[in-house]
């Protein structure tokens, strides 16, 4: 997500509130790709493989971008608490809360190493949560992949917990790469799965509209052309306020050919599909944040078919 991000800032209006841009990868290997990549999108921001610690340091504000179960890894390194504190921290990990982070790194101050079974008992032990909660000024985002084209919508939760400059700071940020939502804490991982997962589960459909229309005898190019069309419309619809069910009922007339595709989905329980698609995408982002060896406990305490 991050690469998305830098893909879609523009490089005219960044340097309005950020001097520089460091991106840092775990190893030499991932440098490497992250450069290649850059290349296209910003051959300036320079990679640094294994020095988190020191980029941070020397940073005012953080992305946190890896993946949600390197949490101690990563904040758990010696020095890094001391590092980010006093520093702008954005999150982008999904299921994973700011006290969480803020207990990691408070742990972390008194315990260098930290281990799985001490990350295990500040993720799940509760008091180091309350005690660590204003030490750290952390902000969750949420982007998707829209950022690229500078379309992404972009999640904030809770941000009266964070400073008012963080909060403006980060809705500046996201806001160079689409639109900006607050959320509350308590719907932000359904919030943030819907956001994430809608493109991924409406190209299902997208597949399904245009592999119809082909067979039909419509190119593929066209039948892409006409459902990309389709779909901007109806999201500036959306977007003006009007209900779904309203809209597909003004494009249905009675005995009509849409009406007879409509018909043929509801059978199908498309409908309900996509509404426990989403469901069930949420109950995992819950379990993104936890620790490997919590996820393992769990999973073997877990009701099948639960979640």
């Amino acid at each position: 997500m991050a690469m998305n991000i830098l893909e879609g800032l523009p490089k005219t209006e960044v340097p309005k509130r950020i001097k520089s841009i460091t991106a840092c990868v775990r190893s030499e290997a991932s440098a490497a790709r992250v450069t290649r990549l850059l290349q296209r999108i910003n051959p300036d921001i320079p990679v640094v493989a294994g020095g988190n610690v020191g980029v941070v340091e020397r940073s005012d504000a953080v992305l946190l971008s890896h993946k949600p179960d390197q949490l101690q890894q990563v904040l758990g390194a010696k020095g890094m608490a001391d590092a980010l504190h006093g520093k702008k921290i954005i999150s982008i990990l999904a299921g994973v809360t700011t006290p969480q982070i803020s207990s990691v790194l408070s742990a972390s101050r008194d315990t260098p190493d930290l281990t799985e079974a001490r990350a295990r008992e500040i993720f799940f032990g509760g008091s180091s949560v309350r005690e660590a909660k204003d030490e750290f000024d952390i902000i969750r985002a949420m982007p998707n992949i829209g950022a690229r084209k500078r379309q992404s919508m972009t999640l904030i939760s809770d941000p009266q917990a964070a400073s008012a400059d963080l909060v403006d700071f980060t809705t500046w940020l996201f806001e160079r790469v689409g639109r900006v939502e607050q959320v509350p804490e308590a719907a932000y991982d359904a919030a943030t799965v819907l956001n994430g997962a809608v493109y991924a589960l409406t190209t299902v459909g997208v597949d399904g509209l245009v592999n119809g229309a082909v067979q039909q005898g419509l190119s593929h190019e066209t039948a892409i052309a006409v459902v990309s069309q389709c779909f901007r419309g109806l999201g500036l619809m959306l977007q003006d306020g009007q209900h779904p069910a309203v809209l597909r009922d003004s494009v249905s007339p009675p005995g009509g050919a849409t009406m007879a595709g409509l018909v043929e989905l509801e059978r199908r329980g498309v409908r309900a599909a996509y509404a426990d698609a989403i469901i069930k995408a949420a109950g995992h982002a819950k379990r993104m944040g936890r620790s490997p060896t919590e996820k393992a406990r769990r999973s073997r305490s877990d009701t099948p078919g639960l979640f």
